[in-house]
């Protein structure tokens, strides 16, 4: 298809808008995302640690100033910022770390992604 976009930037470099170019130009604005802002108590419902079959290994979910951390023996604390519901980004080694919970809200098991490696599942412990 024969189109193409402009980014239109504002003071701060973030886009504010853009346009697109395709059968005259079409502007659209930015829409800003409130996100998901789980509070401290269900931020605690997902500490625990947590074991994977597949990888013979644990990671432990624990809580530092009011935000989740990812911890493993071999590496380095991971920060997990809130996305979207029960779903959380990180780094390495865990890009995406996706909570499953019971109807209580409490998390029972911990899905891991990072790149091509997704569906990593880990069994809640405690």
């Amino acid at each position: 298809v024969p189109a193409t976009i402009t980014f239109n930037l504002g003071e701060s470099g973030k886009a504010e808008s853009i346009m697109l170019h395709q059968n005259g130009d079409h502007p659209a604005k930015r829409l800003e995302d409130e996100g998901w802002k789980p509070d401290a108590d269900c931020l605690a419902s997902y500490t625990g640690r947590y074991f994977s079959d597949e990888l013979e290994t644990f990671y432990t979910i624990a809580m530092e100033d009011d935000q989740l951390v990812l911890q493993h023996r071999r590496f380095d604390d991971v920060q997990l910022k809130p996305d979207t519901e029960h779903k959380f980004t990180g780094g390495f080694p865990v890009a995406i770390a996706t909570f499953e919970t019971d109807a209580s809200g409490k998390a029972t098991a911990l899905i891991v992604e990072n790149g091509r490696t997704r569906g990593i599942r880990f069994e809640r412990m405690d």
